[in-house]
């Protein structure tokens, strides 16, 4: 016999793709961004796509009054499109204050978005780092790649290592290799 008897699955990419990404539901919770929980606690919002996908997105504490504005208009995005309403509040006792309250506005509301995701500088999936990156699958109106965005789709490769330095070296073979 040649076969098994074991039901056999397959399993679909647990990966988002860049660009535009609808279905996905989200849920916030403050705590450490490491796999192993060390470090300190953070806003973290959990994406999950509808074959299963996750990604998560950190948003860090700043440190500056313009970082908090653009982070509090990203945040309060997120909020209007799962609630449907701009009540996120703009003053907050600390900034696991912030976190708490976007959490408690956000979780279990299983409001469908679509998302746009790209390609980062070091090639890594992420979110756009301004507003209208996100909308609830209800608006009328879709989300849509800008030109720059849709550049940021593929996957960077790899930059050439500067070889200046190895310029007039012999880099060829020798009689005294051990192979």
């Amino acid at each position: 016999m040649y076969g098994t008897t074991d039901k056999i699955e397959l399993k679909e990419s647990n990966s988002f793709n860049p660009g535009i990404n609808q279905n996905v539901t989200i849920r916030g919770q403050f705590r450490s961004p490491r796999k192993d929980n060390s470090g300190d606690p953070v806003l973290c919002i959990d994406i999950e796509g509808p074959t299963g996908q996750k990604l998560t997105v950190t948003e860090w504490a700043q440190d500056t009054e313009d970082k908090m504005k653009n982070q509090l208009v990203r945040l309060r995005r997120w909020v209007k499109e799962v609630t449907g309403t701009d009540t996120f509040p703009t003053q907050f006792a600390s900034y696991e204050d912030m976190a708490s309250k976007f959490t408690a506005a956000v979780n279990n509301k299983d409001t469908l978005l679509e998302i746009k995701l790209v390609y980062g500088s070091k090639g890594y999936l992420e979110m756009p780092k301004y507003d209208g990156c996100v909308r609830a699958m209800s608006n009328p109106t879709r989300l849509v790649l800008s030109s720059s965005e849709a550049a940021k789709t593929t996957k960077p490769t790899a930059t050439p290592t500067d070889t200046s330095m190895m310029d007039g070296m012999d880099m060829g073979t020798t009689d005294e290799l051990p192979f």
